[in-house]
């Protein structure tokens, strides 16, 4: 039964206006069933990620009134139940992000103070913590200069995960996301790093010397190929 319940909800929605669209998204993400929030948000992202012209229709603040029920979803970040829900809510704000951040910057300056508060209270553990960090990234690379005065709240916080993952005997998604993040923020912000640069160096230095050398392993090629390409970022954006 929930099976076609998804099923008529797809197909319904399908043929909402952009308008109507957000309005039922909203009412579903505020459902007290975590399967209904999820599967609303999941449609939600597929129109984002594959038909973002869908939207061309609506004013921002049409599409803003998701981020209450966003925000509302991730506060619940440390019930166990709910992880999956967390991480569809954390990737809908990266695609929002992505979207709209360059248009009114204002508004993701407040979801980016949210999402550094939630990095900063160690509540979000594991995968979820994993989206935290990409969650902020994407916020950095799309805010750019006006992510600069955030720097200094969440950099220690991001290099002290970093540290804490020298010592894993494998790959885990938290040092991949750790290392996705810290590439595209130096990507985005090269010339602001200069309280961090050695701490930064001395940990990817530190696992290029554990795994740069086994490349036999499929396991570990998405770790080292993202750790030569950051060594690579690191060399060729920051001036000597």
């Amino acid at each position: 039964l929930l099976h076609n319940c998804y099923d008529i909800l797809d197909s319904v929605n399908a043929l909402l206006s952009p308008h109507m669209f957000l309005l039922v998204i909203k009412g579903l993400a505020l459902h007290n069933i975590n399967n209904a929030k999820r599967r609303a948000l999941e449609l939600f992202n597929n129109k984002l990620q594959q038909h973002p012209e869908f939207f061309n229709e609506c004013e921002e603040k049409e599409i803003y009134i998701l981020i209450p029920p966003l925000l509302s979803i991730i506060e619940t970040v440390n019930q166990e139940d709910q992880e999956v829900l967390v991480q569809t809510a954390l990737f809908s704000f990266m695609l929002l992000t992505t979207t709209l951040a360059g248009q009114t910057p204002a508004t993701f300056v407040k979801i980016l103070d949210f999402i550094i508060k939630l990095l900063k209270s160690g509540n979000a553990q594991g995968n979820v913590l994993a989206s935290v960090v990409l969650c902020l990234a994407e916020l950095c690379a799309c805010l750019r200069a006006h992510a600069i005065p955030c720097l200094s709240s969440f950099m220690p916080t991001i290099l002290k995960l970093l540290k804490s993952q020298r010592n894993q005997d494998t790959s885990t998604l938290l040092l991949i996301s750790v290392i996705t993040s810290l590439y595209k923020i130096i990507d985005s912000l090269p010339l602001f790093h200069s309280p961090y640069l050695t701490k930064i160096l001395l940990e990817v230095s530190i696992l290029i010397t554990k795994w740069g050398h086994d490349t036999t392993d499929p396991k570990l090629l998405p770790i080292i190929n993202k750790l030569n390409c950051f060594k690579q970022k690191i060399g060729t954006l920051i001036p000597l």
